[in-house]
């Protein structure tokens, strides 16, 4: 993996290929901390100032919306990634910017139709589906965002598939959670409550949705100069986004689904305390996403130009990778679930089951790599929609059992079948029709910097949790965890480490380069 892959055929190798996955996953993977924490700060502000009730139903409103914007969205984000990036490779600007402005404006429609129906619909969602007229003053507020958001995440996939991460990571994961944490705790802490936290979430969704356009305008008009838009080719964005959206409710129904169905089966403080639980196990995996959405319009090229072996290389570096990022993290949560929930306030390690088991859950998935990108990127999803359709169902129903007998941890259960499912699905298929795997050595040698860090996590939870205040577990176990697993990476694991750091540095170069040749260009072309 530190060394073999073989140079490809066309003008970018390898190197220049994982330089970019280096570069743009060092930018998402630090939006991604970056938006981690923000959320996560921004669910214990709202857990600690409204109690695990309240909390609760603030989150099942937000996923009645969050699915409104999952049908309104339509898929379209992950097509337009897809054919703006194909269409680049070609050199084909009009139908670039085609794909990229049809599937935002029918995003941006359909966003206004789901709000409508959402405003209207709001007291029967609220009484008659889920039992809590309560929630109803909460849906339309946030219905207005529905438009805003679709946008935004379609503009901003745009900017992903010209190969550059800023934009997202700018406006997606550092604007828009700021904006949140600032709009709905500011709004919590004047007194608004839980009506008051749902305005500040459409609020922060009008500044996204302003920065979006702002950033993909100057892009435009940069990449594709004086090129019309080919606007049929918005056909084939739809007609490749029908089973992505179809895929994106399987995958809704798998996790936010099950938030819904406990919120129609079980009391909104069960909601709640699942929600801090998921929430904060998600934020564990949040190296994942972040190297995989920039491994998927490389993989789109790579399988477009059929250079396979450069894309299963790509493949199995990339998941190391993400091992590296993820593992620690998700073993600390599997092993100390308690001290992580105290943060939430004094009711929410009533969830400690349900947050080890998610964590242990994360820990076992970060192992799979980027094959959901993969997938979807191969044009090849039907099959991921099937598996994943079968796990949301699975998952849902065994919501639908266990959450009457069992509460939170019955979720809990129900969620960790749901992420590992469709996962170690997507594995097979990956392996049997397109012949690869993101399994390696360094997978093993990643994994064994994290033992030591986990033996302290346990000798805390065993001996010193008993001796020292609760607090330690933040200024003491969670520093010393950390410095020990960053201390043990370059000896155990030095190849990845290596690969890692060489892939940046011949990013950088070729940047540097690009930067003065542009320079001497615009030298030539200067009228003095």
């Amino acid at each position: 993996m530190s060394g073999t892959l073989s140079p490809a055929p066309d003008a970018e190798g390898s190197e220049v290929r994982l330089g970019k996955i280096a570069r743009g996953g060092a930018l998402m993977l630090g939006g991604s901390g970056l938006e981690s924490l923000l959320g996560f700060a921004l669910a214990v502000v709202a857990g600690r100032l409204l109690g695990k009730h309240d909390f609760g139903l603030f989150n099942l409103a937000w996923q009645i919306v969050a699915l409104s914007l999952v049908l309104s969205e339509l898929g379209l984000p992950v097509a337009v990634l897809r054919y703006v990036a194909v269409y680049d490779g070609e050199r084909d600007p009009e139908g670039a910017k085609g794909a990229a402005y049809g599937g935002t404006v029918v995003a941006g429609v359909l966003g206004v139709v789901l709000g409508i129906v959402l405003v209207l619909g709001a007291p029967t969602i609220a009484e008659r589906v889920f039992h809590k007229p309560e929630m109803a003053p909460l849906l339309p507020a946030m219905a207005l965002q529905l438009p805003l958001v679709g946008i935004m995440v379609t503009l901003l996939r745009v900017t992903q598939a010209r190969g550059s991460a800023r934009h997202r990571v700018l406006v997606e994961k550092a604007l828009l959670p700021t904006s949140r944490l600032l709009f709905i705790g500011g709004l919590l802490a004047a007194g608004g409550g839980v009506v008051g936290a749902a305005w500040g979430s459409t609020i922060a969704g009008a500044v996204g949705c302003v920065a979006s356009i702002a950033c993909t305008a100057a892009l435009a008009r940069r990449a594709w100069p004086g090129a019309r838009p080919r606007w049929r080719e918005l056909w084939p964005v739809l007609v490749y986004s029908i089973p992505l959206v179809i895929s994106t409710l399987a995958l809704f129904g798998r996790r936010r689904g099950i938030l819904m169905v406990l919120g129609a089966r079980g009391t909104a403080g069960d909601v709640g305390l699942y929600a801090a639980a998921e929430r904060t196990a998600l934020a564990g995996a949040m190296g994942l996403n972040a190297i995989g959405s920039i491994f998927s319009p490389i993989a789109a090229d790579l399988y477009h130009r059929k250079q396979h072996d450069e894309l299963g290389a790509v493949l199995k570096t990339s998941a190391a990778w993400i091992v590296m990022v993820v593992l620690p993290g998700a073993l600390l949560l599997a092993l100390c679930p308690r001290d992580v929930l105290l943060a939430f306030g004094r009711d929410f390690p009533e969830a400690e089951f349900a947050l080890g088991l998610l964590g242990l859950a994360q820990a076992i998935n970060c192992a799979y790599g980027s094959v959901d990108f993969l997938i979807q990127m191969t044009a090849k999803q039907w099959g991921a929609v099937l598996d994943l359709t079968l796990f949301a169902l699975i998952s849902m129903g065994l919501t639908y059992y266990l959450a009457p007998r069992m509460g939170v941890a019955g979720a809990a259960i129900a969620g960790a079948v749901g992420l590992l499912g469709p996962r170690t699905a997507r594995v097979i298929q990956v392996a049997v029709r397109l012949h690869m795997n993101p399994f390696g050595p360094g997978h093993l040698r990643v994994a064994a910097c994290a033992v030591p860090p986990a033996l302290l996590a346990l000798l805390w939870r065993g001996v010193l949790s008993r001796f020292l205040p609760a607090h330690a577990f933040w200024w003491l176990i969670v520093p010393g965890y950390a410095a020990l697993y960053l201390l043990l990476l370059p000896v155990l694991a030095k190849g990845e480490v290596a690969t890692l750091r060489q892939a940046i540095q011949e990013r950088r170069k070729r940047r540097a380069q690009d930067e003065t040749e542009a320079g001497d260009a615009g030298e030539v072309e200067s009228p003095e």
